[in-house]
């Protein structure tokens, strides 16, 4: 069931070269598919290899034998989103190289596109038959067909919804993947079971311990060449609404009834609907509307620093610190739990630090744990220390990348990669309920911490 013909829509578009393409690379290379076809898909007219070209500076230390595995599979049709004939070409031509090369007629197409043609590709690719509905179980016939629907899913909740609505009329549910490959870095995969299995923490995740948590998410890069695009969504629905909000769902949603995904999605959409945005700024960086497709008076955020509360018991009182932005000093994808301090016993000196959880996720996949102990040299003298656990020295560089991992999993049917609609809905409103209170917007300098 693991052979099948990945089909890429946008296959010219960055996501491709710089995710897709080196992700079916590494599923080579580490013996995680062996018989599948890839089919590109888009507007432009190219070759496959001219297509397939265009990903590998994205993979350092190729191997030109595993390379040229992947050139000898891979195929591209020129394909015009709006023509319906074109998707029947299509069909035709996907279903002729699976019969040409013996393959079974298990497909996963990916939408690599603005989720704009979410809904017109939807409706089109059910009616060609490319991808057919399946039963309850996600099957079509004895072999499975999935489609993937890269983030953001919308840019509003009403458009959301009819985007859903859409894919809902033509597919099963178990059989759509709307992705946020956030969910498949190892440490975000670690978050959940670092809470729910280690008995120092799970009792003390809660308000009565626990004084702020601040979640970050920081890049280097501006927009680069992706003007038209961003400047339609911006930091809250290009980052917040997805990324950020999924990783807060993990560190403060409810223990599931098993750890299993669909308990686990059900504690994330009980905790996003109790999320609330009580305070904020957001920023854009000077020169962002001289970057290349850019309106000269856009007023787009590229920064957001935001306090969120949680109206739940566990985190009555506790605030959520949010800070994301682009062309900032450092990258940085970290979550740090700040716990309270101890009443001081010490007779002399009570300066000491609390003990603090940080999660980072990237640039170095890490956990670390702040603590206090005794000063050397010094009687009652309080000194800070970190006990620290770096993930690929205990487990080594190979670890998959998040595409890779991506791909996989809907290979293998696990819809944990997934996120269910109605997370997408409660983030959604969110999303609206920050609009609303008009934030300010400041500008700041590139490579700065953001607006002073």
């Amino acid at each position: 069931m693991n052979d099948c013909t990945f089909i890429i829509l946008g296959a010219t578009g960055d996501l491709a070269k710089r995710k897709l393409i080196p992700a079916l690379y590494h599923l080579i290379k580490d013996k995680k598919i062996d018989k599948f076809l890839v089919v590109g898909a888009a507007l432009e007219q190219v070759t496959a290899d001219e297509f397939l070209e265009r990903g590998r500076s994205f993979i350092p230390l190729i191997d030109e034998e595993i390379w040229q595995q992947l050139k000898q599979v891979t195929y591209y049709h020129q394909l015009d989103f709006h023509d319906a004939t074109g998707f029947n070409k299509l069909t035709h031509f996907v279903e002729s190289l699976e019969k040409e090369s013996k393959r079974p007629s298990n497909r996963l197409v990916y939408l690599a596109v603005p989720s704009v043609f979410f809904c017109e590709i939807t409706r089109k690719l059910g009616t060609c038959g490319l991808v057919k509905k399946s039963d309850d179980h996600g099957f079509v016939n004895d072999v499975w067909h999935r489609i993937v629907y890269e983030k953001p899913f919308g840019v509003s909740l009403k458009s959301a919804q009819e985007i859903n609505a859409c894919i809902t009329k033509y597919f099963n549910e178990k059989q759509i993947y709307r992705i946020d490959h956030y969910l498949t870095k190892e440490l975000v995969g670690s978050i959940l079971l670092v809470r729910f299995t280690n008995m120092i923490f799970e009792p003390l995740w809660n308000s009565t311990y626990i004084q702020k948590i601040e979640i970050e998410l920081s890049e280097t890069l501006g927009i680069e060449s992706r003007g038209r695009y961003y400047d339609h969504y911006g930091v809250l629905k290009d980052m917040v609404q997805n990324h950020i909000l999924q990783l807060l769902a993990l560190i403060a949603m409810e223990l599931p009834e098993e750890l299993i995904e669909k308990y686990i999605r059900n504690q994330k959409a009980a905790l996003l609907k109790k999320v609330r945005c009580i305070q904020g700024v957001l920023g854009q960086y000077e020169g962002y509307t001289s970057e290349k497709d850019m309106p000269k008076d856009s007023i787009t955020p590229t920064f957001a620093q935001l306090i969120f509360n949680v109206e739940t018991p566990r985190w009555k009182g506790v605030p959520f610190y949010i800070k994301t932005g682009k062309a900032l000093e450092k990258k940085d994808t970290s979550i740090h739990i700040t716990f309270k301090e101890v009443a001081c016993k010490l007779r002399d000196r009570c300066i000491y630090s609390s003990n603090v959880l940080t999660i980072q996720i990237a640039p170095e996949a890490s956990f670390s744990l702040q603590l206090n102990t005794k000063k050397p040299g010094a009687l009652y003298e309080v000194t800070p220390v970190n006990l620290f656990f770096s993930h690929n020295y205990v487990f080594g560089t190979n670890t998959p990348e998040a595409y890779e991992v991506l791909l996989e999993q809907v290979i293998n049917g696990e819809q944990a990669v997934s996120v269910r609609f109605d997370e997408i809905e409660y983030s959604w409103v969110i999303i609206e309920q920050i609009e609303k209170m008009n934030l300010p917007l400041y500008h700041y300098k590139q490579g700065s911490s953001g607006p002073k």
